[in-house]
This record gives structure tokens, sequence and C-alpha cells, in this order.
């Protein structure tokens, strides 16, 4: 478990970093920003870390 929990911290700070990185470090070159918002990555990383790592299996699909 304590390696589904490391997963998951780095899989939540990669995608609050990648949103935050696109919105307020890289140049805009058209003026839009990046949709999403860290929350809303975080309100879904334990359940996705679960889900892919612990109890789906190869035959299994998931719709995102």
């Amino acid at each position: 478990m304590s390696i589904l929990r490391a997963l998951e911290r780095k899989v939540l700070w990669l995608s609050s970093w990648m949103i935050h990185n696109a919105n307020h470090i890289r140049e805009p070159r058209d003026g839009l920003k990046v949709g999403g918002h860290q929350a809303s990555s975080a309100s879904v990383a334990t359940m996705m870390t679960a889900l892919y790592f612990d109890v789906l299996g190869p035959q299994d699909r998931v719709a995102v």
C-alpha cells in the first residue's frame, strides 16, 4: 500500500505542476490558458491510482 500512496502523491504533484506550468510559467503563444485546475486532478487521483494499479485487470477498460 505504501507504494500506491507514493505513486498517487507523485501523480498528483505532476498533474498540478503541469497545469501550473502551462498557465503561469510558459510563454503564451496565443493568449489562451490551458484548461484544468489542480482540484480537478486531486479529486480523482486516489480513485484512479487504486483502479489502475490495484483493481483493474488487463481485460478491463475505462472511459475517462
